[in-house]
């Protein structure tokens, strides 16, 4: 096997560059397995893409095709696919922390971090069923009589499909969740070749996705859309429910590809240098 430099050689200046030498070198470098360290040149470069293709179509065809038995024993509440959505919100979040200690510019995986805590704690209800408190000034104006916020009588509905739909459905919880999703992830790419924005971003450590993450993620959400109008209520809200778990999929994906892994301090190797985007 062929040697690497010790990460603790990188140059750095500062306190900062010095904390993160010490926990990157000595606390998270010896733990992580050769390939992960030796940055993404050892990785094969875009599995996130097919890998997201399929179990975005898995998960979205399952619903529409699945017996209905077995899709309300997995969209049942503390069921396998809001499980799933905490795992991946819970993934995307430690990731973030990491690396808030790799990457040279901290603010973006800071902002994904506190997101993906946030994300996690509604998904859970701030993990009420597991710790089993109680908050009865929020419960009461809850329509699951939860402590979470994205279900307050004030957020809660919003369907766009409705026949009444009026200006105060856009300011509902799940519709503010998806104009900020689809804003970052498809938007934003597109922004990038506005040379201003470019720059701002490039300022935050913004890394721009593949067009084929993109594409992939538009494609699955479009797809469940548009199955969502032809079906019928049990099923229009199963896709609901999956469509939620596979938005923190989609995340912790993202996270992990973009924030973390194209980021990372660089390891030289006598395989060649990586350089960053």
């Amino acid at each position: 096997m062929k040697s690497y430099a010790n990460v603790n050689q990188v140059d750095h200046s500062g306190l900062k560059g010095s904390i993160r030498e010490i926990f990157t070198g000595k606390l998270l470098e010896p733990i992580l397995p050769p390939r992960v360290r030796m940055g993404k040149c050892a990785i094969i470069k875009r599995i996130h893409i097919p890998i997201a293709f399929l179990f975005g179509i898995f998960s979205i065809l399952f619903i529409w095709f699945g017996e209905a038995d077995n899709v309300s024993v997995l969209i049942k509440e503390d069921g396998v696919v809001e499980n799933l959505s905490a795992i991946f919100y819970m993934a995307g979040f430690i990731v973030c922390l990491i690396s808030i200690f790799k990457v040279e510019r901290i603010l973006l995986p800071i902002i994904w971090a506190v997101l993906c805590f946030v994300f996690l704690g509604e998904e859970t209800s701030w993990f009420q069923r597991i710790f089993h408190y109680s908050v009865p000034e929020v419960e009461k104006i809850n329509v699951q009589n939860e402590f979470n916020f994205h279900n307050l009588i004030i957020f809660h509905g919003g369907h766009l499909t409705s026949p009444s739909i009026g200006l105060s459905d856009f300011i509902k919880a799940q519709n503010l969740f998806r104009f900020g999703f689809f804003s970052y992830f498809l938007a934003t790419p597109l922004m990038m070749y506005i040379p201003i924005f470019k720059r701002l971003m490039s300022k935050v450590g913004y890394n721009k996705p593949d067009t084929g993450f993109t594409l992939v993620l538009l494609f699955v959400f479009a797809l469940s859309f548009i199955l969502a109008l032809f079906s019928p209520a049990n099923v229009k809200s199963a896709l609901a429910e999956t469509r939620e778990m596979l938005y923190a999929f989609f995340i912790m994906l993202y996270v992990i590809n973009y924030v973390w892994s194209n980021k990372t301090i660089r390891l030289t190797s006598d395989v060649g240098n990586c350089s960053k985007r």
